[in-house]
């Protein structure tokens, strides 16, 4: 199970992070990254039916019709 972590401040966030992210290499956290953006995208598009990818097409309506 993963525990979230609890942060006293903004700046103890930035310093954990920081040291987390820099034992992550290059490659993986580029493709984590673009893993996430998937994610919130597809999330968007669920939610607002709104297509904001770069695809050519505006909603999921537009694509039924």
């Amino acid at each position: 199970m993963v525990k979230p972590i609890l942060y006293h401040d903004i700046s103890e966030k930035n310093k954990i992070e920081a040291e987390l992210v820099s034992k992550i290499p290059s490659a993986e956290r580029s493709a984590i990254s673009h893993v996430l953006m998937s994610i919130f995208a597809n999330a968007r598009l669920l939610k607002t039916g709104e297509d904001k990818r770069n695809t050519g097409h505006s909603s999921i309506k537009e694509n039924d019709q």
